[in-house]
């Protein structure tokens, strides 16, 4: 009942879209608003404290579909394709 109230604003799910509620995918917070920056026309999307190879448990494999995610949608360059530091 909040959402349709409100102004430039931009809400997201994971789930089901609904009114003015948007998926527009990814799976972590960070890998979702890499999305959103791309689809919104950003011109360099940098990412800051992900390291995808720390962790444990439930949070590696969160970070493994996160950098999937990134490598699928073009934002991060897959292993053996050049340096995974480039964002774009």
């Amino acid at each position: 009942e909040v959402v349709p109230r409100v102004r430039r604003f931009v809400a997201t799910t994971q789930c089901e879209p609904f009114d003015r509620v948007y998926n527009f995918g990814g799976f972590t917070d960070g890998d979702r608003a890499a999305i959103i920056a791309k689809r919104f026309g950003a011109k360099k999307i940098v990412l800051y404290g992900f390291d995808f190879e720390k962790g444990e448990g439930l949070k590696l494999k969160k970070l493994k579909w996160a950098r999937k995610i990134l490598e699928l949608e073009g934002i991060l360059d897959a292993p053996g394709q050049g340096s995974t530091q480039r964002i774009h």
